[in-house]
């Protein structure tokens, strides 16, 4: 199932990992954002659209599918 949750502003990212790496992707693959500390950061500008979160640590790492809708 998939639950859709009021887009705030805020990408909230829950891991086990503290050395986490991550990387915003529109997607059309253009790079929009990147750092270490994603919950700190204010995504409030982003369009009504699909995004790709690039999830990375020295141990493993993902892409998950961010949708935000306004």
């Amino acid at each position: 199932p998939v639950y859709t949750i009021p887009f705030d502003g805020t990408i909230r990212f829950t891991s086990s990992q503290h050395d986490l790496h991550y990387q915003l992707y529109s997607y059309k693959g253009e790079l929009i954002w990147e750092g270490d500390n994603i919950h700190s950061n204010n995504f409030s500008s982003l369009k009504s659209s699909v995004y790709l979160l690039r999830v990375q640590s020295e141990q493993a790492g993902g892409v998950y599918k961010v949708v935000v809708q306004k």
